[in-house]
């Protein structure tokens, strides 16, 4: 028996003296993906080289999930990373993917030219996705860089990446951020006559609209959404008119109700957005529709109290009675 106790402190021991190594070594690379980390932040090449032949772990995150090519700094660096096996569709905890980060700085680029583009194009060559669905935590949801391109109304980079292969017509799974949706004004996104027009002559859908979404409320379950490009046109309270047209001579649905029975002109007039009504009516709105609740154009200028587009609408519908 005291054999066996003795080999038994002994073998508790070792594994002590094993697990107290474990430690040292896994600190010891913490220190090295640090260092890392840093090197690849200074873009410093060398260092960064001299770093992975020590056994740095090539795709080392910060506390966000950051990889080190998402944090690399300078073209030579991005490079050396993507040519030892960087992960190019890696991501952080808030879903972000490598190529995003490669994109962010060019969005600060007053008129970027394509060697500010030379890192987003060698990734994309090596198979960086430019639509993926984004994860964090146990969420997931489908994301287009070409999304955020017109959020922040760079043509340039919507250029970019149309012919990067992003599809102007992507589904986010949601009600309303197709890009021609955010181009013209939708959720809160600046509208973009330049934007839109080139989404349109690059294959985006004019006909396009919104999926349909269930709202519970204490009177039972409603749809909204359904909506098309011109709902989401009247929007902004600044409405760039050349982009009605623009619509307009795309083909798309003038008159399209939503799952509201809402057509564009009402909802402008709801929205109190006088020159998208004035340029709706202008362009050949249907007047005599009316919405889900029976309402017409005519019933919601005066519900508005919209005095100027109450006269217009009155004076048309006499005219077509006479």
């Amino acid at each position: 028996m005291d054999l066996l106790a003795k080999y038994g402190k002994l073998k508790r021991g070792s594994w002590a003296v094993l697990v107290f190594v474990f430690s040292l070594a896994i600190e010891a690379d913490t220190e090295l993906d640090k260092q890392f980390l840093s090197a690849v932040k200074e873009g410093d090449l060398r260092k960064v080289e001299l770093l992975l032949g020590q056994g740095a772990t090539v795709d080392a995150k910060d506390d966000d999930g950051r990889t080190a090519i998402m944090l690399a700094e300078g073209e030579d660096v991005v490079e050396f990373l993507i040519k030892h096996g960087a992960n190019i569709n890696a991501q952080d905890v808030d879903g972000n993917s490598v190529l995003f980060y490669r994109l962010i700085p060019i969005l600060k680029v007053k008129i970027p030219d394509m060697d500010d583009l030379a890192e987003a194009k060698r990734l994309i060559e090596s198979g960086a996705l430019v639509e993926y669905t984004a994860r964090k935590g146990e969420d997931q949801k489908p994301v287009s860089l070409l999304n955020m391109a017109i959020r922040n109304q760079s043509l340039v980079l919507v250029k970019f990446l149309i012919e990067n292969g992003a599809n102007p017509n992507h589904d986010p799974g949601g009600i309303e951020e197709y890009p021609l949706f955010l181009a013209v004004g939708g959720a809160s996104s600046p509208s973009n006559l330049a934007i839109a027009e080139y989404l349109l002559a690059n294959g985006s859908k004019a006909v396009f609209t919104s999926r349909l979404k269930d709202v519970h409320s204490p009177n039972g379950t409603y749809q909204i959404g359904a909506r098309n490009a011109f709902h989401y046109a009247t929007e902004p309270k600044q409405t760039d008119l050349k982009i009605l047209d623009v619509l307009a001579k795309a083909g798309t649905n003038l008159n399209h109700r939503d799952a509201e029975g809402k057509t564009p002109l009402m909802e402008a007039i709801q929205r109190k957005n006088v020159s998208a009504a004035q340029k709706l009516i202008q362009l050949g709105s249907d007047l005599t529709l009316a919405d889900n609740q029976g309402k017409t154009v005519l019933d919601l200028a005066k519900e508005y109290h919209l005095d100027e587009i109450e006269r217009i609408l009155a004076e048309k519908l006499s005219s077509k009675t006479q």
